[in-house]
């Protein structure tokens, strides 16, 4: 017998007005650990995929396939319309540059350089759910996700993510799950970087 069932079997003898409080508070017992336990599976979901999407990152010391497939899986992850890694000014050049062998539009290069620059400056991941009230330059695009690629105390690059499908932006949650594989893609780029180094002074 569950709990549920073991507390309805107890309040048989209790009056009509008792019986169904406690039929109530039963049932939104049960929902409130449907609900849970859901969310549980979600999550579970969710960090399977991050394993998964860290172990291909991980897997190759080419910058361009490791910016591709973290853009690729972030936008799987979280049914985002795009994504770009940007490298941080002064780690490819004077400017804020994508990577990867797919660019972004033209017209959504200024609203990156200007998101890649605030996750910098701030030194955190950002969500920014209403790019109209943000001063941020005119784009197609309404909701973002910026978070910091990480590594030995420098950022090097931001991971960001572009208008999740829907009409309620990005959340708290989406921002952990994008640093984490932010974490991830970081050190697959400072990695890649140290072995073409290694590479060119044993030549």
């Amino acid at each position: 017998m569950t709990k549920p069932e073991a507390i309805l079997r107890s309040s048989e003898s209790l009056d009509p007005a008792a019986q169904a409080l406690c039929r109530e508070l039963v049932e939104h017992y049960e929902a409130e650990l449907s609900g849970f336990t859901a969310h549980l599976g979600q999550v579970y979901e969710e960090l399977m995929l991050l394993y998964d999407v860290g172990s291909e990152v991980t897997a190759t010391l080419d910058i361009e396939v490791i910016a591709d497939l973290a853009v690729a899986r972030v936008r799987e992850l979280l049914e985002a319309r795009d994504g770009a890694v940007v490298l941080a000014a002064g780690e490819a050049g004077p400017e804020n540059l994508p990577v990867g062998s797919r660019q972004p539009d033209e017209a959504i290069l200024p609203l990156l350089g200007w998101a890649t620059a605030l996750a910098v400056e701030r030194d955190r991941s950002q969500i920014v759910n209403d790019l109209s009230d943000a001063g941020a330059p005119a784009a197609p695009v309404e909701s973002l996700i910026c978070s910091p690629l990480r590594v030995q105390g420098r950022t090097i690059g931001v991971l960001h993510v572009l208008d999740k499908a829907g009409t309620g932006g990005f959340s708290t949650e989406d921002q952990k799950l994008v640093e984490i594989l932010a974490s991830q893609v970081g050190v697959a780029i400072e990695s890649s970087r140290l072995l073409h180094r290694a590479e060119r002074h044993a030549a």
